[in-house]
């Protein structure tokens, strides 16, 4: 929650806020995992290796729905409309 805090705050620097947000964010959660897990340097590591990876497969989740979606909408703008049944 805190990465997600602090990389949604806006920093309006051109060309260079994006990334600072992400490194800003990753500082606070690195800080944060190292306060509540007293098991070492190799243990949070671990833990937040594993959050990472998650953290990933949820979000190009999340994209490769949203492209789904976007493609079935394309899909179904381009097909002919039902021709009439014969009477």
């Amino acid at each position: 929650a805190a990465f997600e805090l602090v990389r949604h705050v806006p920093i309006t620097i051109p060309h260079v806020g994006g990334v600072l947000a992400y490194l800003l964010a990753a500082a606070a959660y690195w800080a944060i995992l190292w306060a509540l897990f007293w098991r070492g340097r190799s243990a949070a590591l671990t833990i937040g290796l594993a959050h990472v990876v998650l953290w990933l497969v949820i979000n190009l989740g999340m994209d490769l729905s949203a492209w789904v979606r976007h493609k079935e909408a394309a899909m179904r703008a381009a097909m002919p409309p039902p021709a009439a049944a014969p009477q």
